[in-house]
């Protein structure tokens, strides 16, 4: 078997990523990697790191051939470092291996290190169309792969125990809309999040101003950068030039390693916890909105911008609209998730059916921005 690192000349990488330790580090929901061979066996080192947050749990890989989303196998992936059989292909046929993290950054962290293959690996094809979707659970996926349903009872949201098993993003609007649009995608998303603050609890008239959306955009991934380095840092691993892995100032995001045509923003959805329909409050929201849309002006001033929002609640509807008119951008309203027709997700969160009909509906207006023709999957 012989061992091939992970780089641009063996494989296509997919998402934000760190290089800490020796280890390609997947940052935010559906990073990852795909590559092409006719290897008869391929295995991948992995190592993988608690948060040891309230919410950790293990995460989850999905391996994928050939592009076949139902034939998916799921890996709950172990805590340390374990290599992992990816591939068993006797006839040697070409195939296309797709190992992508389906987890949020703020789960268990998990790296990847070398590839084990008998026959050479080739990075995967990369579609010419680029997209970026920032958002929060709805944009990570949150509960897709699970029910409240139980019968005709549908349980309250609120004493649903979170899962990283759950979580999906390659079934999520956003992966949906770029199937139909045959683009890559980059997710920025963190279940909770908000443009003014995460999500707080109903009794709570305080806003959590942590690590808000415009702040995790700023980096590659601080959160992730900063559990690994601690981690292996404390067992005695050096970085690329034989320094110590300590804590250092994270890694802020280049905006030209990922230039999207197209920028995709669904955010209030949790500020409605902290703004409770005052107006002084909203305005802020609206204002704070308005102020990262221009930011990410500058930093894809070619890059069409569509502000959405809907799908659970629609409380932020018309001061979301005004941030969108403020920053002279598009605005596509979400009709609300139908449970009764289309099912619910875990934790009230939309089914898998309610994000395929939301990916069309922005597979739609993207396509509209972008001068491309309609298809019959991604009409009104």
């Amino acid at each position: 078997m012989t061992k091939y690192e992970l780089n641009t000349e063996t494989v296509l990488i997919q998402g934000r990523t760190l290089r800490i330790g020796g280890f390609l580090w997947l940052g935010f929901s559906a990073s990852g990697i795909e590559f092409t061979t006719s290897a008869e066996h391929v295995a991948v080192e992995v190592c993988a790191i608690a948060e040891n947050q309230p919410v950790s749990e293990n995460a989850y890989l999905a391996l994928i051939l050939d592009h076949n989303l139902e034939g998916m196998r799921k890996i709950r992936t172990r805590r340390g470092t374990y290599t992992y059989e990816i591939l068993r292909n006797p006839d040697r046929v070409p195939v296309t291996v797709s190992l992508i993290k389906l987890s949020e950054a703020r789960n268990d962290k998990v790296g990847l290190g070398r590839l084990l293959a008998d026959s050479p690996v080739v990075p995967a094809p990369a579609a010419h169309r680029k997209l970026l979707f920032i958002g929060d659970s709805l944009t990570a996926g949150y509960g897709i792969d699970g029910s409240d349903f139980d019968g005709k009872v549908l349980h309250r949201p609120e004493e649903y125990q979170f899962s990283t098993g759950n979580e999906n993003p390659l079934y999520a609007y956003p992966m949906a809309a770029a199937r139909l649009l045959n683009a890559r995608v980059q997710l920025v998303c963190w279940s909770g999040d908000g443009i003014i603050s995460q999500w707080i609890d109903p009794p709570s008239d305080v806003p959590v101003t942590t690590d808000l959306l415009p702040a995790i955009y700023s980096y590659t991934d601080r959160t992730t950068e900063n559990v690994v380095r601690i981690h292996l840092g404390s067992r005695g691993m050096r970085d690329e030039n034989g320094a110590p892995l300590t804590r250092k100032d994270m890694e802020r995001w280049d905006p030209a390693r990922y230039v999207p045509d197209a920028i995709v923003l669904n955010a209030g959805t949790n500020d409605v916890s902290f703004t409770k329909g005052i107006p002084v409050r909203e305005r802020h929201f609206t204002q704070n909105y308005a102020h990262f849309i221009e930011r990410l002006k500058t930093d894809y001033p070619e890059a069409k911008i569509l502000v959405v929002y809907g799908l659970m609640e629609q409380t932020l509807m018309d001061p979301a609209r005004e941030a969108a008119v403020l920053s002279d951008v598009e605005f596509l309203p979400l009709p609300l998730m139908n449970p009764a027709v289309d099912g619910i997700g875990c934790g009230g969160h939309p089914s898998r059916k309610t994000h395929e009909k939301t990916g069309r509906l922005i597979a739609g207006k993207l396509a509209d921005m972008l001068g491309e023709e309609r298809t019959a999957d991604t009409q009104d």
